[in-house]
């Protein structure tokens, strides 16, 4: 066995011939290691004896050939160990364990991912590299007139087109193809959920982007702005407010500062008697902000007409310290929820409204129902296509909308069928292709 060394002082060399090394021949058929010629016995060399090399232990030498070292093929001095950090220097100390019995998160769990096929054609599977490692899906529905909901699949928004579709269109076997391709594309779509969350303070427990929502007083709101800037026909979707005065109070503000000159209330007169109150229509006041009559403009209410819906306009003042709004509060009272209404009638009605107050095309709207996520958005998604120029038309799809709309309000938005099947027929009715055109 060799003996201790000193790590602590240098040993000296006795003799170290550097010139001679140590050789050995490989027998045929003997397998190969690298230090097999070191007192392997089992591997007979054929290598001239070696001088041998002594080393001394500290300054004195020693004689004892018992303690004499045989050292071949070694290195002609010994490695020193690292050094030792100077004194008064802070090391690093390693991170602290955690207590006994303290249950430790586990980091979350990546979802697989699989390539495409290589030229190996290997299916393998790497984790997705993710802010947030859950997702949303969009959920199609179809409702009942009891307004009891079962998810829907493609066939069953097929039906809802076809029964939609003119008696005499042509190419219907390609529309109906087109459109089973546009459900699968939107269902599929996936969602962070980072992305959204759930607002307090609001009628409905339902997951909202957090990137564009409005706020006031550092206060979220269930509205999501969709298009537009403050200076520049602004679009909002809402929920319908809660009704206590707080939530009235910052609700009535955040139209005051974002210039909103017209809501449209989409609830029902049903929806409004059975879960909230009709801010709308009278004179109120919510804590510093008032609600009155305009001086100079009157109630309009229409009804029963063949080729539009039913509407009532409320002209009123909205007054705060936060400044004063003239706003057109424009409800629909009859559109049942979780129902869809003929977009064409649906555009013929905002035409005449937006003519009888005078909206500029730079105005700006909020639009609620209940939720602010069916009929909400067929009314947006119908307004826009409405006003879509022929280069507009050419450089979007109504895939493109939906997704934008769900990216920016909820994967859930245009839930029901029947709103995505009446906006499917009217962008076929625009010229408006309905899938994503990968070319632009």
């Amino acid at each position: 066995m060799f003996s201790k060394l000193n790590f602590f002082s240098r040993p000296n060399i006795d003799k170290i011939n550097r010139g001679l090394e140590t050789k050995y021949v490989k027998k045929e058929n003997t397998s190969h290691n690298s230090i097999s010629h070191i007192k392997n016995t089992s591997q007979k060399l054929h290598t001239p004896d070696p001088e041998k090399r002594t080393m001394t232990e500290g300054v004195s030498q020693v004689h004892n050939t018992t303690k004499t070292q045989q050292i071949y093929n070694q290195l002609s001095r010994v490695d020193s160990p690292p050094a030792l950090p100077p004194k008064n220097v802070k090391v690093n100390s390693p991170p602290a364990l955690p207590p006994k019995n303290v249950k430790v998160n586990s980091p979350p769990e990546l979802p697989p991912r699989k390539l495409k096929n290589t030229s190996l054609n290997l299916d393998t599977q790497v984790p997705i590299q993710t802010k947030s490692y859950s997702i949303l899906k969009p959920t199609a529905y179809l409702f009942n007139e009891k307004g009891n909901k079962s998810v829907a699949n493609s066939s069953d928004f097929l039906t809802a087109v076809n029964s939609k579709l003119k008696s005499n269109t042509s190419d219907i076997v390609d529309i109906l193809n087109t459109s089973k391709t546009l459900f699968n594309n939107l269902i599929s779509n996936k969602y962070l959920s980072s992305r959204y969350e759930i607002i307090d303070n609001s009628n409905f427990g339902m997951m909202l982007c957090n990137e564009n929502l409005l706020k006031y007083n550092n206060e979220k709101l269930p509205a999501n702005i969709i298009s537009g800037t403050q200076d520049n026909a602004l679009r909002v979707a809402s929920q319908y407010p809660k009704s206590d005065e707080k939530n009235m109070e910052n609700y009535l503000n955040s139209l005051i500062q974002n210039k909103i000159d017209t809501v449209y209330i989409l609830a029902s007169d049903d929806d409004i008697k059975y879960n909230v109150i009709k801010y709308f229509e009278n004179n109120r006041s919510y804590n510093d902000v008032n609600v009155k009559e305009h001086s100079s403009k009157e109630n309009k209410f229409v009804k029963d007409k063949d080729d539009i819906l039913n509407y009532n306009i409320y002209p009123k003042v909205v007054t705060s310290p936060q400044g004063t709004q003239e706003i057109n509060f424009v409800h629909i009272p009859n559109w049942k929820d979780h129902t869809e209404v003929d977009a064409n009638k649906l555009e013929m009605t905002l035409c005449t409204i937006q003519k009888t107050i005078d909206l500029s095309a730079n105005s700006n709207s909020l639009v609620h129902c209940l939720g602010g996520i069916g009929r909400t958005m067929e009314m947006l998604l119908v307004e826009r296509m409405m006003n879509m120029s022929p280069d507009e038309k050419h450089k979007t799809s109504l895939e493109e909308m939906v997704h934008e709309v769900r990216e920016k309000r909820t994967p859930f938005a245009l839930y029901e069928i029947r709103q995505l099947a009446e906006l499917t027929v009217f962008a076929l009715a625009k010229r408006i292709p309905l899938l994503k055109n990968n070319s632009h």
